[in-house]
Order: C-alpha cells, then structure tokens, then sequence
C-alpha cells in the first residue's frame, strides 16, 4: 500500500479545476493496533548484495525460508 496509513477521499475544487486528497479514514490490522506500527515477521534488504544478484529476491526468500522449515522437519 506504498505507506498509505489510511484511505483517502478526493474533491474537484470548483473554482481552480483542481482535485486535492485528503485522509479519509485510518486503518487498523484486525488485532485492533493502528496499521503504522506493523512490522512483518519477515524483513527482506531489497539493497543487500544477495538481493541486488537475484532476478527476484522476495520469491528467493520465500523458497529459503521454505526450504528451512522443510530441513527442520526432517531432522
């Protein structure tokens, strides 16, 4: 949601012929905390080196956190 904190509404203003947005309601997860302070369980360095060298570095986390559990499943 690119860091939108809520929805938002939108009017023309009449005069100008200029549309303006503004926050029209906040979101909460269902947990009930407001939606800026989630963290995801899984934090993902677009940036890192390892990332920069994969064709899809959230796919590539995905399979390797995948493959972890599958080991410790094994074990």
């Amino acid at each position: 949601m690119a860091r939108l904190l809520g929805a938002t509404d939108s009017v023309l203003l009449p005069n100008s012929r200029i549309h303006i947005h503004y926050p029209a309601e906040k979101l909460f997860h269902v947990n009930g905390k407001p939606r800026e302070t989630f963290l995801p369980t899984v934090s993902i360095d677009l940036l890192s080196s390892a990332a920069l060298r994969s064709e899809d570095p959230i796919l590539q986390s995905g399979i390797d956190i995948l493959n972890r559990i599958m080991k410790s499943r094994q074990r």
